[in-house]
């Protein structure tokens, strides 16, 4: 049996400082410790007493293979037989350390709530996040809890992976109950419809292929009524990853689902930000979603690539005009707004009572008719200081109207309008409305068709007014009378 064999068969046992050990125990170990030439031989094969079992480290002596210890073994054992609770007593902080690391990540839920743990939740958030980058952005926030992100990740996972035919046999409902206090946020794609088979005796199942939208209902989402903490909600009904299979079901859900989501939406007060992306959006379905969101205090709504068309202007106008003055964002990207729904939109948007800070327009074909209606609608209003408009179908004619915004309409600090050919007269009006205009913070016009010496003449406008920005943020912070762009006070 060779040394390293029969090192890792053994079990060491380590003594510190060699001048404070029994000057006995020292020399028997001298006397009947084996050289590795002895160890080698096959006699020793059968061999049941290790007199180099026994370690003596010294604090300056350089360390070399060890084997576990006692208590490294033990903080295995609680790791792998753990069954729920708040984790091992009497460990040191490295121990909790090395028992978060081991703890297995994948265990259920329910039996995890009590753990307390930094190690183990940043584990969770790194296994359960997509995509990386978000885990690497959690890290950087110093005020990340872990353990809630941690739980609310799972808990998307559980719902996602749990059968619609099961939402209220199985744990689903005990779990929404038991984690209610940790989700404030929770974030769910992917969501599983009933399965489409049909049986009949003597017959060969078989599925219905082009099911229409009242054939896809999900698990009822009025489960969600137990996360009574929850602030922020964002659902996807159509599938994230087709690699799988496609079936034209998965990209479609039922007038039921959104009936269902309303009701558990009644028990959610603390709710603020909304969102369903990539679902298929049927005017009937939005007209009752925003209607019930016409009762909350939502602060940020979210409708992206929705199929949002025919009827939506109307229904968005309905909406902003009724709903409460907290509604400070409204994405509606991806879409096929068209000029006259944009039209329509902004009768509401010229009513909102609130102040209306960020809207997202961005792919829509909405062309210069659409930027036309929208700066009428926002005119002599304080809507909109950040608008974005990138990929709108405008062309030129459109462009310029909306580098026009940023010279009539004072509150918009941000303008995003990339894929927009402004060419050679829409980049000198831009820049010429930028130097008037010392409050605009940043303009992205990338892919715009402009001149290296424009791009170059803008980016240096933006810098300028950057310091100016500051310099007011001082003075006012200083208690002095903020500066103005021709270098006198105004007031604040």
């Amino acid at each position: 049996m060779s040394t390293v064999d029969l090192l890792q068969e053994i079990h060491h046992l380590r003594f510190a400082t060699p001048d404070v050990i029994e000057r006995g125990l020292l020399n028997a170990w001298r006397t009947y410790k084996v050289s590795d030439i002895t160890r080698q031989l096959q006699s020793e094969a059968g061999r049941e007493i290790y007199a180099e079992a026994i370690v003596f480290e010294s604090a300056d002596a350089p360390k070399t293979f060890y084997p576990k210890t006692l208590s490294e073994l033990v903080v295995e054992h609680f790791a792998a037989t753990f069954e729920g609770g708040s984790g091992p007593e009497g460990l040191t902080c490295q121990q909790l350390r090395d028992f978060g690391a081991l703890l297995d990540v994948e265990l259920p839920i329910l039996q995890l709530l009590e753990v307390d743990n930094e190690t183990f939740w940043k584990r969770v958030v790194k296994a359960k996040c997509t995509p990386m980058v978000k885990f690497h952005k959690y890290e950087r926030d110093s005020t990340t809890n872990w353990k809630e992100l941690g739980i609310e990740l799972k808990v998307s996972e559980v719902i996602e992976h749990e059968t619609p035919e099961y939402w209220f046999e199985g744990d689903l409902e005990t779990i929404l109950e038991k984690v209610q206090p940790f989700v404030q946020k929770l974030a769910i794609s992917q969501l599983q419809p009933y399965k489409q088979i049909e049986s009949e005796e003597n017959y060969e199942e078989y599925k219905v292929y082009n099911p229409t939208p009242d054939l896809c209902s999900h698990g009822s989402l009025i489960v969600l009524k137990h996360l009574t903490n929850l602030t922020s909600l964002s659902l996807v009904f159509g599938l994230q990853d087709a690699s799988r299979g496609y079936e034209r079901r998965f990209f479609m859900f039922s007038l039921d689902d959104v009936k269902n989501l309303a009701q558990a939406m009644v028990l959610l007060p603390n709710l603020r930000e909304f969102k369903i992306s990539r679902s298929r959006m049927e005017p009937d379905k939005l007209k009752l979603l925003l209607e019930q969101l016409a009762t909350m205090k939502i602060e940020t709504l979210d409708l992206p690539y929705c199929y949002l068309g025919c009827d939506a202007g109307m229904l968005l106008a309905k909406y902003i005009s009724k709903c409460p003055d907290t509604l400070i964002s409204l994405n509606l990207s991806g879409n096929f707004l068209d000029g006259q729904q944009i039209e329509t939109m902004g009768y509401g948007i010229n009513v909102y009572q609130g102040m209306l800070k960020k809207l997202d327009i961005s792919h829509n074909p909405i062309g210069e008719a659409g930027v036309l209606t929208l700066g009428g609608a926002i005119k002599k209003t304080k809507h909109v200081e950040e608008l974005n408009v990138t990929g709108c179908e405008m062309g030129e004619q459109g462009a310029f109207r909306v580098v026009q915004l940023l010279g009539f309409h004072q509150p918009l600090r941000v303008l995003h309008m990339n894929c927009t050919p402004l060419g050679r007269s829409g980049g000198k009006k831009l820049i010429e409305v930028l130097k008037e205009n010392w409050f605009v913070e940043e303009v992205s016009c990338k892919f715009c068709n402009l001149k290296p010496s424009h791009e170059k003449r803008i980016q240096s406008i933006l810098r300028r007014n950057k310091k100016f920005k500051a310099a007011r943020q001082n003075s006012i912070a200083s208690g002095d009378s903020p500066p103005s762009p021709n270098g006198q006070s105004m007031p604040q």
